[in-house]
């Protein structure tokens, strides 16, 4: 990134020069000086106002002064892309997101629709788990537009269909380009926690927090961290935090009722996990949750049930394996429950390329550690 204060100097030699002019502006936005930008845009002749009108837009629209950044979309022509993008944007910043993208695909069918429209338009399919509509916006995007926002997207995107390799590598090109990329430092601070690169993940954590203290998905991962470094009561703090913002999100309710269950608080993981079931009663792991509590509370015929339904919707269910394991413990077939667990561990972790076991010999080297 251009130092802003030798672009500066050249601007006042050369007031008309427009990609010094563009560079101030790249420079700021990405260092999130969005007041700055608005009293620089104020500096500049008429002609590089007209010519950059665009920045005095996303300037307002990030420091929230909606009313401003209307006023400004409506100047634009009718018939202007960017005016179909932006009014898509204050649709989406306001919590209307279907219309968001009802307005880009209208955008899109009169041809209206450039690359910050696919972009728009691949977070909000995003937003909504549709991956596959997701990923083929991105693939509109041309290569001179791919900025630091596409490379963040595109690492949550891959980080989110099991790509650990891309999302990090897109995560590092974006805060090459900007170094307060939100999507891109929450992507990789969620790969620091799958590796257990706990101190690294909590340093990004904090930073996402601190550019977004209402990010529900940023206060799940620091949960994660602190249950991770056995930090229950925090945790607990944490993943209530995430539940305010995002209050139907299964895998905080997940890990919330395992945060529970470690601090040995079954009844509250109990109703965590059917608090889960209750927001989508197709997912395996609320009723492989389920059959470890009711394991443990010796209701054996309960925990069948359970594994049963567990095992119904997806056939490698962890939470379901180690609930069988539970229930030949409590049997007395101390051998099967052991190679049970020893087969849990053996697998390979979704999110890294570590086993559970060697995740549990990380863990446990950092208590030694202490």
């Amino acid at each position: 990134m251009p130092d802003i204060n030798f672009l500066f100097n050249c601007w006042l030699k050369d007031p008309e020069n427009e990609n010094i002019f563009s560079g101030i502006l790249r420079t700021l936005l990405s260092e999130r000086k969005f007041e700055d930008v608005l009293v620089v845009f104020a500096d500049a002749s008429a002609y590089l106002q007209n010519k950059f009108f665009f920045s005095k837009i996303d300037a307002l629209l990030s420091l929230k002064r909606y009313s401003e950044a209307s006023v400004e979309i409506d100047k634009l022509s009718d018939n202007s892309s960017l005016k179909s993008y932006y009014s898509a944007v204050l649709l989406y910043l306001g919590g209307q997101a279907e219309s968001a993208m009802n307005a880009l695909n209208k955008a899109a069918e009169q041809a209206q629709l450039e690359d910050k429209g696919h972009l728009l338009k691949a977070r909000l399919h995003y937003i909504k788990s549709e991956m596959k509509p997701a990923l083929s916006c991105l693939e509109k995007i041309s290569d001179s537009s791919r900025d630091a926002e596409y490379f963040g997207l595109s690492a949550l995107l891959a980080l989110d269909l099991g790509n650990i390799k891309l999302a990090k590598s897109s995560a590092e090109k974006s805060l090459k380009l900007s170094q307060n990329q939100f999507d891109a430092l929450l992507a990789l601070a969620s790969i620091f926690v799958s590796e257990l690169e706990l101190s690294q993940a909590s340093v990004i954590i904090e930073k996402c927090l601190t550019l977004q203290p209402k990010s529900g998905r940023s206060w799940s991962v620091k949960g994660q961290v602190s249950l991770f470094n056995r930090l229950y009561d925090i945790a607990e703090q944490d993943f209530r935090s995430a539940l305010i913002y995002m209050p139907d999100h299964i895998g905080t309710w997940h890990l919330l009722a395992w945060n529970y269950y470690l601090l040995g608080r079954l009844d509250q993981a109990e109703e965590a996990f059917k608090h889960a079931l209750a927001l989508d009663n197709a997912f395996g792991e609320s009723y492989g949750g389920l059959a470890v509590i009711a394991a443990v509370k010796g209701r054996i015929d309960e925990c069948n049930h359970y594994i049963k339904l567990a095992f119904k919707l997806n056939k490698r269910s962890f939470s379901a394996e180690y609930a069988k394991a539970l229930v030949e413990q409590s049997e007395g077939n101390t051998n099967g429950a052991e190679n049970r667990v020893k087969g849990l561990l053996a697998q390979s972790s979704h999110l890294s390329d570590f086993t559970y076991a060697q995740l549990v010999a990380r863990v446990v080297e950092s208590v030694g550690n202490d």
